[in-house]
């Protein structure tokens, strides 16, 4: 072996493209693939990413981070952690509980988000729908919790997790 051969042999072990790839400014949170793969894991059976682009247009996800690579290097699609469990809410709501309207299962995630985000707990936010003139709010009030209901049933699965959402859904606590 050469003097030569070594320094070639070094200079390989160096080169840039045998680094882990680096994107500058980008963080990659859930790619469509991993979202993909969960929803399988779920049991749904969703083949394209084109399926989620089209939840996306229609609100029944959160809107994902899309990002530059720079110039010629294409675009990435980062997806919120929440995004498989929320896909699985509206899908129920579309297919097993058949509300074909997705600009009211878009509503009822809207509500549900609400509820779910209300800083004093989710019943409390329950009063401040008034049901009294409109009948469609009371139902849409009522399918966010639905469709909460199995949001919260993805993410934690089967286990008894002392979640407050969850505890208010099943009834343990009382406003």
């Amino acid at each position: 072996m050469s003097i030569f051969q070594d320094a070639v042999d070094y200079a390989e072990t160096l080169r840039k493209d045998r680094a882990k790839p680096k994107i500058k400014g980008v963080t990659r949170r859930v790619t469509a693939d991993q979202v993909l793969r969960k929803l399988d894991a779920l049991g749904l059976n969703v083949n394209s990413e084109r399926t989620l682009q089209r939840y996306v247009k229609d609100k029944l996800i959160p809107m994902p981070d899309r990002k530059s690579l720079g110039r010629g290097k294409g675009r990435i699609t980062d997806y919120a952690k929440e995004t498989p469990a929320e896909f699985y809410a509206s899908y129920k709501l579309r297919h097993e509980y058949r509300i074909r309207s997705s600009d009211v299962i878009s509503r009822c995630r809207e509500k549900a988000l609400i509820m779910e985000n209300s800083p004093d707990c989710p019943g409390r936010s329950l009063a401040e729908w008034d049901f009294s003139d409109d009948p469609q709010v009371f139902f849409e009030v009522k399918c966010g919790e639905l469709w909460l209901m199995e949001k919260h049933k993805a993410l934690h699965g089967s286990k008894d997790v002392d979640c407050e959402v969850c505890k208010y859904l099943r009834g343990d606590m009382f406003y």
